[in-house]
């Protein structure tokens, strides 16, 4: 805790225990600066380019939400619930040749971690 806050606290308890109360002292609470009262600390024109590019921040945000909004997403997200023989919505555009690379990296790896194992140390 910051000195100044720490004399301060001290201070009220002071006064309040030669009151007698027993009420605990209100908390002190810290109060942050606005956008206008962070701005207004620079120079106008910096702080003017400054808050075009926050504006333009939020817009391109609030683009890409609702953008995410209205994508369709897939039901078939888990295999545990997926449709036994349905075939699915978008077949990928290599199709068998992209299993056959699947299988063949799968292989190759495979063979470097048994020669890894037996190799001598």
């Amino acid at each position: 805790m910051p000195l100044n806050i720490r004399k301060k606290v001290e201070k009220q308890v002071k006064k309040d225990l030669k009151g007698g109360e027993d009420t605990p002292t209100k908390a002190i609470s810290k109060k942050y600066p606005t956008e206008k009262e962070m701005l207004s600390t620079q120079p106008k024109k910096r702080a003017k380019s400054e808050k075009e590019h926050v504006v333009s921040m939020e817009r391109a945000v609030a683009r890409k939400k609702s953008k995410l909004a209205g994508k369709k997403r897939s039901k078939r997200t888990e295999p545990k619930d997926g449709i036994v023989g349905s075939q699915p919505a978008h077949v990928h555009p290599e199709g068998k040749r992209w299993m056959k690379t699947l299988a063949k990296q799968t292989k190759v790896q495979s063979k470097k971690i048994i020669r890894k194992a037996t190799k001598r140390k």
